[in-house]
């Protein structure tokens, strides 16, 4: 039985493109576990190819320090990759490490040289589908892309909630609802108020919140509120509020755009969560500009 640990470093390829498959920012990561005794045998691959702006382009994969393997294709579309795995691999934790070339100075080669700017070089193949014997790590087009349903540590990742749990606007009765959602699943979940000070009266008890600054980095933490609150909130606690295992950030952005300006606030989190189509319309064109800026965001 295969069981997947944790994934880092994929992401929605660029605006304008088509929606088949997951990006790499320069490199990727998936951690799964071999129940003992069990023997991998074959690692399947569906890529598809958006254009052929970098027909040097190719995905290297690579199975702890043992297998490294080249997945490529030329032609645009779709292209079903089968790879027969060795008997070195043992059982137990196993990493499967995903890069993205060219890069370095091959990638700066090709930008200054062979003018291959049209499209990023992480979006010129994306991963659809990654099996390992049968079981599906990836499946871009499963409404769980990944198999984190069966992960061994799923249910074993707290979570915390930082937002305005005790006022009584509306981001603060997001935050209090998405709280309360969780406290009815198996997820160890963990309201904190921010420091706040603005000019909404009135106050709300209901959720009993934490006020300190919290000190577990192995936590996911949803940062229940836009961008801009991060300026103080990063004043009055420190950078080391963003050391975690996992940032996510819900943001309730009521305009039909969100400026350049606000570009920086992609650096503050690895995942962005939205509450309707309207926000996610206003936030989604701009993820490509604050990745071009910035390819590799703080984790």
């Amino acid at each position: 039985m295969i069981r997947l640990l944790t994934h880092s470093g994929f992401t929605e390829p660029s605006s304008g493109l088509r929606l088949e498959g997951l990006a790499i920012r320069g490199s990727a990561k998936i951690k799964v576990k071999v129940q003992e005794g069990y023997v991998l045998k074959k690692l399947s691959a569906s890529l598809y190819r958006t254009s052929k702006d970098w027909p040097n382009a190719h995905i290297k994969i690579q199975l702890n320090d043992l297998v490294s393997y080249r997945l490529h294709t030329e032609d645009i579309g779709k292209k079903e990759i089968s790879i027969d795995l060795p008997s070195e691999i043992h059982t137990g934790d196993i990493e499967i490490t995903f890069s993205i070339y060219p890069k370095g100075i091959l990638k700066i080669i090709n930008i200054f040289l062979l003018k291959k700017t049209k499209t990023l070089v992480r979006d010129s193949i994306l991963i659809n589908r990654l099996y390992l014997n049968e079981t599906k790590i990836i499946n871009y087009h499963d409404n769980n892309r990944f198999a984190y349903c069966n992960s061994l540590q799923q249910k074993q990742i707290p979570v915390r909630i930082l937002g305005f749990f005790g006022q009584t606007f509306g981001l603060a009765e997001a935050a209090r609802r998405t709280f309360n959602c969780l406290q009815n699943t198996e997820v160890t979940v963990t309201a904190t108020q921010i420091p706040y000070s603005g000019k909404h009266q009135g106050s709300d008890s209901s959720t009993k919140a934490e006020k300190g600054i919290p000190s577990n980095i192995n936590e996911i933490r949803i940062f229940h509120f836009n961008g801009d609150h991060f300026e103080k909130l990063i004043s009055d606690w420190g950078e080391s509020i963003l050391e975690c295992k996992y940032r996510i950030g819900f943001w309730h952005w009521e305009l039909p755009e969100l400026p350049d300006d606000y570009l920086p606030w992609f650096d503050m989190v690895d995942e962005i969560w939205v509450p309707s189509r309207f926000v996610f319309d206003a936030i989604a064109p701009q993820i490509s500009k604050a990745r071009s800026n910035n390819p590799t965001p703080i984790r």
